[in-house]
């Protein structure tokens, strides 16, 4: 006998002016509705062969991240899909084999939507686990509801604040007065502090920011106005120096009384956001650790007040291994601007880069057994960088052909290729005089039958990581050098073999 869903009734008795009664019974099917709410970890359970999926709606621009613990015998897999059912990531033991653990970790979301996270059991796994949805980065270092008084610290002379109802309360008097109000219990330099304001008022118009690395009277302040402008700024020894001015943004709204803010901060960049959507961004390497906290200000001429209330205060950090970044087993591919800006909110890359290369098109032909480069960049050499390009790979799709990045180049005897070929094997391997030495190579047969498909090379110091369509394919170890940059065609056969490189980027950073 099949077996039915459990249904849920809806008993509605409906009264008329005439001594008339209907009872409406309305039935359907009991599915579990998961939704996940930032800060709220959920608790689910699988068994062999099946999955539980989540959902949480986001904006474009916004950044998440989702840990997934076992409890026990479960090894989970995590995937990420937009709300058409499209595959954004994957992750499955991060930190493998010390841990089971399966995290995607700054995360930014392409668009508006409802994003599902599902949960599978590696190999048939099962078991219990919990999953945690976080604004920013994975790991939660501070939390404050402002359910009791709490060490916060006014930074200034014109600010009296309270605690009361859930809320903190401050209030600033005067003539175009600012104050910061640091929470007096984080000291790091890579955080996500997010605030939500429930009110603000002043008809003489209002600033209201978050404050970060703050020591004395030293920090960052980001802030918005009544206006619906943003500013970003740095304070010494009290006295602040604009870094960038009122800037207008579409997501913030002009006048609005509510709303959320949250920065994040990695190394010397900062993101910038306004209801979880992103605003700006800028870099600055002058503060590098302390608190964080929030700000309120007037703007007026004339002496008014600002009074604003605060609620549910959060700070994340990134969850490391070792004191080392996590490396992604996925990435989301896109434009160069925006995987460059993804990478550094990931601590791939750095944010104090550049985007130092931008080739809209290239193309490499062969027809003889071999290697055929073609060097970009007019021999500028590059170090440290991440380098990103599109390929059409017009080959004959039976035979062994494919096309590739070049990086470190230095002359013909020594330099780095990572390639793809048409029957899906790729290849991350160092040249040392006639010969490539043993590097990283595997298959993938989605990936046979040539077409489009996205490379990408990070190089960090000694280390350089491979991603073919945003799958981390292969890591080696490579002498630290500069050097040049460019694209190939690589033939095992004499055959005609075409690439077509386009949307090539490089983002560059120093050590």
């Amino acid at each position: 006998m099949p077996k039915f869903p459990p249904y849920l009734c809806q008993v509605t008795v409906r009264r008329y002016a005439i001594p008339i009664v209907v009872v409406l019974i309305l039935c359907f099917p009991a599915f579990a509705q998961n939704t996940l709410i930032p800060f709220q970890p959920q608790a689910g359970n699988i068994s062999s062969g099946s999955s539980e999926s989540w959902t949480f709606f986001g904006v474009a621009g916004q950044v998440i991240s989702l840990l997934v613990t076992s409890d026990g015998e479960l090894d989970p897999v995590l995937t990420l899909s937009e709300g058409s059912g499209r595959v954004l990531l994957t992750d499955d033991d991060y930190a493998y084999p010390d841990s089971r653990d399966a995290l995607l970790q700054a995360v930014t979301l392409p668009r508006t939507d409802t994003y599902t996270a599902a949960v599978t059991g590696f190999n048939d796994t099962q078991g219990g686990y919990t999953i945690a949805l976080s604004n920013g980065f994975a790991e939660l270092a501070y939390q404050d509801d402002f359910s009791e008084a709490g060490n916060w610290r006014v930074i200034g002379d014109n600010t009296a604040i309270s605690i009361a109802d859930g809320t903190l309360n401050a209030a600033i008097r005067g003539v175009r007065a600012h104050d910061a109000i640091a929470s007096g219990t984080i000291q790091l330099a890579n955080v996500a502090a997010r605030v939500e304001v429930l009110n603000v008022a002043n008809s003489s118009g209002w600033t209201v920011g978050l404050i970060a690395r703050q020591q004395g009277d030293d920090y960052y302040l980001y802030e918005i106005n009544n206006e619906g402008r943003w500013r970003f700024s740095i304070a010494t020894d009290g006295v602040a120096e604009v870094i960038r001015d009122w800037t207008s943004h579409p997501a913030i709204v002009a006048g609005n009384p509510t709303f959320s803010l949250m920065l994040m901060a990695h190394e010397v960049g900062f993101d910038l956001f306004y209801n979880d959507a992103f605003v700006g961004s800028l870099s600055d390497d002058r503060l590098t650790t302390g608190d964080v906290g929030v700000a309120l200000g007037t703007v007026s001429s004339l002496e008014s007040s600002t009074n604003v209330q605060f609620d549910n205060f959060t700070v994340t950090t990134p969850i490391t291994l070792e004191g080392e970044t996590v490396i992604p087993q996925n990435l989301t591919v896109s434009d160069g601007t925006t995987m460059a800006q993804a990478l550094t909110r990931r601590h791939i890359a750095s944010a104090a880069g550049t985007m130092a290369l931008t080739v809209p098109e290239a193309s490499v032909n062969y027809a003889r057994p071999g290697i055929n480069r073609l060097m970009l960049g007019q021999q500028t050499t590059y170090m440290n960088f991440a380098f990103g390009a599109t390929v059409d790979m017009q080959t004959p799709l039976s035979l062994a052909v494919g096309c590739g990045l070049i990086v470190r180049f230095a002359d013909e005897e020594d330099y780095v290729l990572g390639y793809l070929d048409a029957i899906g094997s790729y290849a991350l391997s160092q040249r040392e005089g006639e010969a490539f030495l043993p590097g990283s190579y595997g298959e993938n047969p989605d990936w046979a039958g040539g077409g489009e498909h996205h490379l990408l090379i990070i190089a960090d110091e000694t280390r350089l990581y491979f991603y073919v369509n945003g799958v981390s394919v292969g890591t080696i170890d490579a002498p630290a050098q500069a050097g040049e940059v460019g694209v190939a065609v690589v033939n095992y056969e004499p055959v005609d073999t075409a690439c077509r490189f386009e949307n090539l980027w490089l983002w560059e950073w120093d050590t």
